[in-house]
């Protein structure tokens, strides 16, 4: 019987782990109905991807500040001509 639980527990984290997944899709912007529909590797892909983009975002919004921050007008006007300001 141990194992049964043991097994049962694992199943359960599994499945919490699903729902907290699906869940940070449908945040994100997934309708509902279609994130339930994903296999768990295409949550996992989804998942991936978003991060991705959003470290490219956080590091974009850095590069902004850093050169706000410290840069001269040249500078500044570079960088808004190449976000297409």
């Amino acid at each position: 019987m141990g194992e049964r639980r043991g097994t049962r527990k694992t199943g359960e984290n599994a499945l919490e782990a699903i729902a907290i997944a699906i869940t940070a899709l449908i945040r994100r912007g997934f309708p509902p109905d279609y994130a339930m529909t994903l296999s768990p590797r295409q949550i996992a892909a989804y998942l991936e991807f978003n991060d991705k983009l959003d470290r490219i975002d956080r590091m974009n919004d850095l590069v902004i500040t850093a050169a706000g921050a410290q840069g001269d007008k040249n500078t500044l006007d570079k960088v808004m001509k190449e976000l297409g300001a």
